[in-house]
């Protein structure tokens, strides 16, 4: 039986020299991926064991990933802004063109910005320009960076800039470009002055039933979101106030002429996108015969705009009052109780009362009869001064 043949681990005897260089710690020069792949090749390494190459080219990924806190994430931000805002955007070559040129902005001059074409050049020239603290400079640069940069990269720009957000808001507000004006405000996030923007802008359409639209697309996009308890409320409201009208207006001008129907309003007024009171103004006077449940009816106001009492009841004697119909307005105040007796409503003051008869000027018994309602008796005698004959 033959032993195999143990590998050889110590040189020959009488060559320690020889030792010594074998024991030495082995040195490889690599030159390029091809000296390391030919080393693989050799018996040194075993099938299983990767390659030198394979250990430089993929990263080490680590067991478990730690994630960056919300306050750590908001701090890399920050420092990314502040490394941008603070950055040099121009060349040794174009400094001295951009100083010509921003200082010929603030003498009032019209300089030719169209010399500068790379984006770090218009960048270093709005930074100049804010510098300077001249609005109209300010304004012109973001003009003529509007319009030769993309908008992703202007919005973005003017972002790490407050002073230049600013300026730019006003410009767009001055220009009347309300719909760029909304873009830009919501992108910032100032969802309030968005929708407040575009309020004015669906208020002043003429045309009541495109008002009505654009008002309810108003709140759907803008107010509902916010769940403001003072706007959404009150645009509802008005929303709700505009569709009563158009039906009331529609067939009241197929049985009335224009000046019977608008007599009684002040100068110049329409029924038409009236507020609530000048609503129900138009109603009592036009409409106050009608049932309750005539959709023209004052009743139908005071139900849907939660009218108080003394509102109704005060413009209620303004519009009789305007159009002369005196019985009407002591059957407004007087009520009967349940045993039968009639007593007068102390709603609104007796003095607001006999002014109001007085100066449209009711017949002197009725208002005597309020007259003496009043309990100051010294503004008792200076209304009988005043009313009485």
């Amino acid at each position: 039986m033959s032993s195999s043949k143990s590998p050889q681990l110590w040189p020959e005897s009488g060559k320690v020299d020889d030792f010594w260089e074998y024991s030495k710690p082995m040195s490889f020069n690599f030159e390029d991926d091809s000296d390391i792949d030919s080393l693989c090749d050799q018996k040194q390494f075993t099938s299983t064991s990767p390659k030198p190459t394979e250990i430089l080219s993929k990263p080490h990924v680590p067991d478990t990933i730690k994630l960056m806190s919300p306050e750590e994430a908001v701090e890399r931000v920050n420092q990314s802004i502040q490394k941008i805002s603070s950055k040099n955007y121009s060349t040794s070559g174009s400094t001295s063109k951009i100083d010509a040129c921003v200082k010929q902005l603030v003498n009032g001059e019209n300089p030719n910005l169209s010399i500068f074409k790379s984006k770090e050049d218009k960048l270093s020239l709005l930074e100049t320009a804010i510098n300077t603290y001249d609005g109209d400079a300010i304004i012109a640069v973001i003009i003529f960076l509007e319009k030769t940069l993309c908008w992703r990269i202007f919005a973005m720009e003017l972002l790490i800039r407050p002073t230049a957000v600013d300026h730019y808001i006003d410009l767009l507000r001055e220009t009347n470009r309300s719909k760029d004006l909304t873009d830009f405000l919501a992108m910032l996030g100032r969802s309030e002055e968005a929708a407040i923007v575009n309020y004015s802008i669906a208020i002043k359409c003429q045309h009541m039933e495109t008002k009505i639209k654009h008002l309810k697309h108003c709140y759907n996009n803008f107010f509902k979101d916010l769940q403001d308890e003072l706007y959404c409320p009150t645009i509802m409201e008005q929303i709700t106030l505009f569709e009563y009208q158009l039906p009331v207006d529609s067939a009241d001008s197929k049985v009335m002429e224009a000046n019977e129907r608008f007599e009684s309003l002040p100068p110049g007024s329409s029924f038409l996108g009236s507020s609530v009171v000048s609503t129900l103004f138009y109603s009592i006077v036009h409409h106050s015969k009608n049932p309750p449940t005539h959709f023209g009816s004052p009743q139908t106001i005071r139900n849907n705009h939660n009218i108080s009492d003394k509102q109704y009841y005060w413009t209620a004697l303004r519009a009789l009052a305007k159009t002369k119909r005196w019985n009407e307005i002591d059957q407004l105040f007087h009520y009967q109780t349940f045993l039968g007796s009639k007593k007068i409503r102390n709603i609104i003051p007796f003095e607001r009362v006999v002014r109001t008869l007085g100066n449209e000027g009711a017949p002197q018994p009725l208002i005597n009869t309020y007259l003496k309602l009043v309990d100051d008796d010294d503004v008792k005698l200076k209304l009988t001064q005043e009313y009485l004959r």
